[in-house]
């Protein structure tokens, strides 16, 4: 006879609950695995710690908004640790970003918290990378000319480094005046491949043989051959930056919407040109007005006061005297047209040349090209807009950059120059003897009544030289690398980096040292290159900007931090 033995309630409820503890522990152990999957293979999260990328990206910093016209101002900072003195202190003079202002009566503590001032020392950015076009070797989706880049330090494999790609396998860059130039390995001549191989090889031996080096890099200091540098000059093109790239790489200049609040020697302001009709042009109330009509002639403003160059506020530690003239330059603002049939232009100038955009009320834009030492004029580009409306604002943007000029109305580009109608000398750029002082821009406007709003001023980034490179370098190196005559000729899975914030940045053209995860490939691996298996992904979203401090809640020590999330600046990359 057979029995059958009925589990019991209790007997059932065991095993259930074992079979979930089962499937519980299951399913963390899953959720541990994928997320360490996902962080090894697909996305991972970074801290940007420097800034060599700034303003685009942050590093540790603090803030102090100016005194004379209200622009609040984000400098860098070396350390902010509870255990280390502030970087800079009371005396600190921050030189504003928009005003030039020398602000040193303000009450500055980077982060020193032992005190019982909070201090403004702000984390930097934390960024998300991907990685896993590279880990799965999909090319048609690896890091392109100005992607923001992470990779690993070539001279400490423990360390991340954050720049923007420059220059891929199979290139040959070399920066000049601020701008890149590249162009194809298998364009050069044989000789300039084997002069160039030459100047790699002796970079190594440099590296390899320090007791000797001072004699060795004398070699470099040299520039490559005079048939070398020919045959590039007439095969080197400029990298014109993609869209997105641009738009961060602009510096502020001048933001009318903060004006001094008395202006000192030094300072920017729009003012009038010349004897004009009284109250023709007036730049009070933050905007620039202009009555032209029934005045019998037109009449300019121009920028004026501070000098625009490579000033970054970021980088409080830097001599005035040590910036660099910038002429690629962006003018922006709102127009408001109210009467009149006139017209409004607007004058950019890069050494020789004047350009200038003549907007008129009935819709015909005009842009000419004047040289000022020839004094010949001709007209680059026409073309015809619906006229304008009578207090009906349009965005207007003018820029000169990497040798093209261009206006958009609305944010939708208009007109350019074309590569024949405007392009670079390199052989002139290599042997200016000094960087010219940069022109200041002008407005010019006859017969008709309008409003500028919101007028602003930018400045593109500026790759600097080693000449004006404001940090230090190992002697025996020349370094430079991909410089004024000094081209980089990057071999198969080669990579040239350089960081937004030039003059801080200890990037592809000055890199020294090969650490000891390098060191061992011997001539494989060349100071001033990225080796593609050292590249760790694509910056593509910055999730927590520096947080925001709940100064309004009674807490102690609360408001000390950034614990709030500051969406605002969360942003993609």
């Amino acid at each position: 006879m057979t029995h059958t033995v009925t589990p019991t309630t209790d007997t059932l409820r065991t095993v259930a609950h074992r079979e979930s503890l089962k499937e519980t522990i299951e399913s963390i152990v899953i959720a541990f695995i994928l997320a360490f999957v996902f962080r090894t293979f697909i996305v991972e999260a970074f801290v940007i710690p420097t800034g060599s990328m700034a303003p685009t990206l942050f590093g540790k910093h603090g803030s102090v908004i100016c005194e004379f016209c209200g622009w609040e101002n984000s400098y860098g900072l070396t350390d902010t640790s509870l255990n280390r003195r502030p970087t800079h202190g009371p005396r600190s003079v921050i030189f504003c970003q928009n005003c030039d202002h020398e602000n040193t009566n303000l009450d500055i503590s980077d982060g020193d918290r032992n005190q019982r001032i909070a201090g403004n020392a702000e984390s930097g950015d934390r960024i998300l990378v991907f990685k896993w076009p590279l880990d799965f070797g999909i090319n048609v989706l690896e890091p392109e000319r100005w992607d923001v880049t992470v990779f690993k330090n070539p001279a400490q494999a423990d360390e991340n480094f954050i720049k923007r790609l420059i220059g891929r396998p199979g290139e040959i860059i070399e920066v000049i005046d601020g701008d890149v130039y590249a162009m194809s390995v298998t364009d050069a001549s044989d000789q300039t491949i084997e002069n160039l191989e030459q100047r790699r090889a002796q970079k190594f031996r440099n590296r390899t043989q320090r007791g000797s080096g001072g004699v060795m890099a004398h070699n470099l200091r040299q520039p490559p051959s005079r048939d070398t540098l020919e045959d590039l000059a007439d095969k080197l093109k400029i990298c014109r930056k993609t869209h997105d790239a641009q738009d961060v790489l602009w510096n502020l200049v001048y933001d009318h919407d903060y004006p001094p609040v008395e202006v000192e020697q030094g300072q920017p302001r729009w003012k009038a040109v010349g004897n004009q009709t009284p109250h023709q042009w007036s730049t009070v109330n933050r905007r620039l007005t202009f009555h032209g009509v029934g005045a019998p002639k037109q009449a300019t403003v121009t920028y004026s006061g501070k000098e625009i160059t490579d000033h970054n506020v970021y980088n409080t530690g830097f001599p005035v005297e040590g910036r660099i003239p910038v002429s690629d330059i962006r003018f922006e603002s709102v127009l408001l047209y109210h009467e009149g049939d006139g017209f409004l232009a607007i004058t950019l100038s890069k050494r020789d040349d004047n350009f200038t955009v003549r907007i008129a009320s009935d819709g015909h834009i005009k842009l000419t090209r004047t040289n000022i030492r020839s004094n010949t004029s001709d007209v680059l580009s026409e073309i015809v807009i619906p006229p304008l409306e009578r207090g009906v604002p349009i965005v207007v943007a003018f820029q000169n950059v990497d040798y093209r000029v261009s206006l958009e109305i609305n944010g939708e580009e208009v007109l350019a120059t074309t590569p024949r109608q405007y392009q670079p000398d390199i052989r002139a750029l290599r042997n200016m003897q000094s960087i010219p002082r940069t022109r200041f821009p002008s407005i010019t406007a006859g017969g008709i009544d309008l409003e500028l709003w919101h007028v602003k001023l930018l400045r593109d980034g500026y790759y600097t030289d080693p000449t004006f490179k404001r940090s230090s370098i190992s002697a025996w190196a020349y370094a430079g690398w991909g410089t004024t005559s000094n081209p980089i000729m990057l071999r198969d899975g080669e990579y040239f980096m350089l960081g937004d914030n030039s003059p801080a940045s200890k990037d592809s053209r000055l890199w020294d040292v090969a650490g000891a995860h390098l060191q061992d490939r011997g001539e494989e691996f060349q100071l001033g290159s990225v080796p593609e298996d050292q590249i760790i992904g694509k910056a593509f979203f910055v999730y927590w900007p520096s947080g925001l401090r709940p100064t309004w809640l009674p807490i102690a020590k609360v408001n000390e931090f950034g614990v709030i999330p500051n969406v605002g600046r969360m942003r993609w990359i």
